[in-house]
């Protein structure tokens, strides 16, 4: 059932309208309607105590029926307006349009006060009126101090306008860019104005850096507008404002707590059943390795037994790369490597109420894949997760997967002691995943369809502070003051492990990584310069939104999709990933990277309406296409297609089969559609 409206009569009673599916939903003696007809509307008429039901009624035909606005005239009759998919539904003669003609029609019915079948009675010349449906969304913008370059200060003024033709109720700022719904909770109320302009005082949250906002408008209708958004680059390191050509490098700070929040909220990693290797110390692979420099012809050995010492003081440059010795390199492919578990941990305070925690965990070797997976063993891994803190209690967290990641919100995931998240590391790639099981992922790079395989079956690693005599236990090694000015070998810019080279081209999958703060997903750098966007220096933008590239789908339970790419290769069936949160929070992986057009073949498992938004990020052009559709109404036996191309579709309309015929009975356009740039 759905609330859209009540509205108190003094000394009459309160009425509330809204949906229901409920065969059993009371209703009242003399009614209009009390037998329910599928997904109808309701009116319903409470005592001013709320405790007694005066009269309700049902409104609707045989499919679904949806009332938006309640209202009344000074004789007390009630007027509802709404949307109806009912071929039948009731209308009265000499009515302005007693025909269904399609889709989702609007109505307007009236009722006596009573909601009783004697409605009145139309005139006997009745001048049908045109009622106009406020369908157009409001246009606004934002900019920070008045479009300012640079702010020393996390206080700052954001510039608000927007105008609508009916006019402008609200509106919302975030820092993340997924456009919120028209009932979140974040939404600021205004006066309705037609042409709107306001000053506001805003704190920024990140870190010093490139600060981006995002702004949407509604009005009364609930039409939200298109993302607007607005950046400033946050300075605090210096006393005075830089000028444009200025050069800002900005290191994570950190403030000492009154108790520990790394060791707090440490994660409890669950290994794969088949698992041979665990999160180590950095040191078990330099005293297993050997330090080369990459050559054009023939790479050349520096040093026998390489020290973080003198990576950082005679190497520290992104020619340089470890390689294990023989005998270690046959151990880390084949036997176990089980030796002093570590995990590094940091702490960013970003202001006084947000806090990020970082975990990060190194494996000397990486055995996931093979030619039949796309390939993908080499030696040395980083992996991570990420956890974001609100007042030093946890609100959200990123598992680090891969070239993405998946962000949930706390209390979504499994944890122990209620601090400690569980972690199901990937059997061989070791990538971060909330839950056991076998988990899809997709990737253009190495293989249309990935699967990483986690169990609880295997070893557990726990925090020493924690840990049970039969656990194997890990060590927590603090970074949260390390910076690359003290010269800490975590910004040590060689590569973790051999270099595949074929004429100096490195072999992408087959080579180790960088350190974390030279490796960045979401932005293309340059090897050996700092990744001012990814998760070491912008760990609150890369937590909301870890994925690369391509495209973010969220489907309600009672649907199933399967993508296709160009060439009509099967990129995978996504099942019941649930609407709840920004896009989803979905428990299942929801992320397909690739910039190819996509087509999306959708199913309803019960025939009733399927809820579905899909975001595509283009890291080439720099685009994202968001979609969605809110009440998709696809027969049991029948499917929805959608291809997804600016180009091919640029209206994004979805074309119903209703029998899986090949012929197409209807077309439908998403009930939200919005494009931006990033």
């Amino acid at each position: 059932m759905i609330m859209v409206g009540l509205w108190p009569l003094i000394q009459v009673g309160i009425y509330v309208a809204g949906n229901t599916k409920s065969s059993d939903f009371p209703t009242t003696r003399g009614a209009y309607d009390t037998s329910q007809n599928g997904g109808d509307a309701f009116v319903l008429k409470l005592d001013n105590e709320l405790t007694n039901l005066l009269t309700s009624t049902f409104l609707g035909g045989s499919g679904s029926d949806v009332s938006y606005s309640l209202g009344f005239d000074a004789s007390g009759n009630v007027y509802l307006s709404g949307g109806t998919k009912s071929s039948d539904f009731p209308t009265t003669l000499n009515a302005c349009d007693t025909s269904y003609n399609g889709n989702s029609d609007v109505f307007i019915s009236k009722f006596d006060s009573n909601l009783s079948a004697g409605v009145a009675t139309p005139t006997p010349t009745p001048t049908p009126t045109p009622v106009q449906i406020d369908t157009t969304q409001p246009v606004g913008s934002i900019n920070i101090n008045s479009g300012a370059s640079y702010t020393n200060t996390r206080t700052v003024t954001l510039n608000l306008t927007a105008t609508d033709d009916v006019g402008v109720t609200g509106y919302y700022v975030s820092n993340s860019f997924s456009t919120p719904a028209v009932s979140d909770s974040g939404w600021k109320s205004i006066s309705s104005t037609t042409d709107y302009s306001a000053d506001i005082s805003y704190t920024l949250i990140s870190v010093d850096g490139a600060n981006t906002l995002y702004a949407w408008f509604k009005d009364a209708a609930g039409n939200v507008s298109d993302t607007a958004s607005g950046s400033i680059t946050l300075v605090t390191a210096t006393t005075s404002t830089p000028t444009p050509t200025s050069t800002v490098t900005p290191e994570p700070t950190s403030t000492q707590s009154d108790e520990d929040l790394l060791e707090k909220y440490a994660p409890i990693l669950y290994m794969h059943s088949e698992e041979r290797l665990h999160p180590t110390n950095v040191e078990v692979m330099l005293e297993n390795s050997e330090l080369y420099e990459k050559k054009n012809l023939k790479d050349k050995r520096r040093e026998k037994s390489p020290t973080l010492k003198m990576l950082m003081n005679d190497y520290n440059d992104d020619k340089y790369y470890l390689k294990l010795k023989n005998k270690a390199a046959k151990k880390a492919k084949k036997k176990e490597w089980k030796e002093r578990q570590t995990v590094y941990a940091r702490q960013i305070d970003l202001s006084e109420e947000t806090s990020v925690l970082q975990y990060w965990f190194f494996y000397v070797y990486n055995d996931w894949g093979g030619t039949t997976k796309g390939g993908n063993k080499h030696e040395g891994d980083w992996e991570m997760i990420q956890i974001i803190l609100k007042n030093k209690q946890p609100e959200h967290i990123t598992y680090s997967i891969h070239e993405g990641g998946l962000e949930l919100s706390w209390d979504s995931i499994e944890e122990i002691e209620d601090t400690h998240p569980i972690v199901y590391a990937t059997k061989g790639g070791h990538g971060s995943w909330n839950k056991a099981g076998n988990h899809t992922w997709y990737q253009q790079a190495e293989c249309l369809r990935c699967t990483d395989e986690t169990d609880n079956k295997g070893d557990i690693l726990y925090p020493e502070s924690m840990s049970d005599a039969d656990k194997y236990s890990y060590t927590i090694e603090k970074m949260s003051d390390w910076n690359d000015e003290n010269n800490d070998w975590i910004y040590w810019k060689g590569y973790w492990g051999k270099q595949t080279m074929e004429k100096d081209v490195i072999d992408i999958g087959n080579s180790g990584p960088q350190s974390p703060p030279y490796v960045d997903y979401i932005n293309e750098v340059e090897e050996g310069e700092k990744s001012q966007n990814g998760r070491w220096y912008d760990p609150i933008s890369w937590g909301y939104n870890p994925n690369p590239v391509g495209y973010v789908i969220c489907n309600s339970t009672n649907s199933k999709i399967i993508a296709y790419d160009e060439e009509e290769n099967v990129m995978q069936l996504i099942l019941q990933c649930s609407v709840a949160g920004i896009c989803g929070y979905c428990s299942e992986i929801k992320a397909i990277y690739t910039n190819k057009d996509l087509q999306f073949e959708v199913y309803s498992l019960d025939g009733e309406e399927v809820t579905l938004k899909i975001s595509r990020y283009n890291r080439d052009t720099k685009e994202v296409h968001e979609v969605e559709f809110d009440w998709l109404d696809i027969p049991k036996n029948g499917k929805a297609t959608l291809t997804f191309s600016p180009k091919k579709n640029p209206d994004f309309e979805v074309k119903i089969d209703n029998d899986l015929d090949n012929v197409i009975d209807r077309t439908v356009m998403p009930d939200y559609s919005t494009q931006y740039q990033r």
